[in-house]
């Protein structure tokens, strides 16, 4: 009710904050309730028989960061968290926060690249180029944009493209 793409917002617009400030306050409660389960079940998981520790990372991971009812609302291959980013960065005038927004979204968008399963691993991989590119695109200092920009691009067809675009 008090985001802009709610119907009601226009009646309480100048009764609540802006719309950055409560995406904020709701990308926090959805960072704390995830970060607080992946431990949880970490915790709980890794004392069983024969549990390996990276695996049973990476079992967790995967379920919260996929299938869990904090995140489990998914619009244009976006889970709920990465929603409400997108939210933060398309509402908020602030261009720190912005900046942080976006490293946030792609780290996410990310780690959930490595654990989901093969048949989802495209479209996720092709947002998370995506994600990656528009942030070097706008030269942002960001490691994993840039690691992402530069490994995934095939340079060979780029030379080849650019020798053809020559003669």
């Amino acid at each position: 009710m008090l985001l802009p793409d709610k119907p009601y917002f226009t009646l309480i617009e100048r009764h609540v904050p802006p719309p950055g400030e409560t995406c904020q306050m709701i990308a926090s409660s959805l960072e704390k309730a995830e970060e607080a389960t992946i431990h949880k079940e970490i915790a709980k998981r890794r004392m069983r028989l024969g549990a390996n520790l990276d695996q049973v990372t990476r079992d967790v991971k995967r379920e919260v960061l996929l299938n869990s009812e904090v995140v489990s609302l998914r619009k244009n291959n976006l889970t709920e968290i990465e929603n409400i980013y997108q939210k933060i960065i398309d509402w908020t005038e602030d261009i720190d926060i912005r900046r942080k927004y976006e490293s946030k979204l792609l780290r996410h968008a990310y780690d959930s690249l490595i654990v989901c399963p093969p048949s989802e691993k495209r479209s996720k991989r092709d947002k998370v180029w995506q994600i990656a590119h528009g942030m070097v695109v706008l030269n942002l200092p960001d490691e994993l944009a840039w690691t992402i920009s530069m490994d995934w691009k095939d340079f060979e067809y780029i030379g080849i493209r650019q020798i053809y675009t020559n003669v």
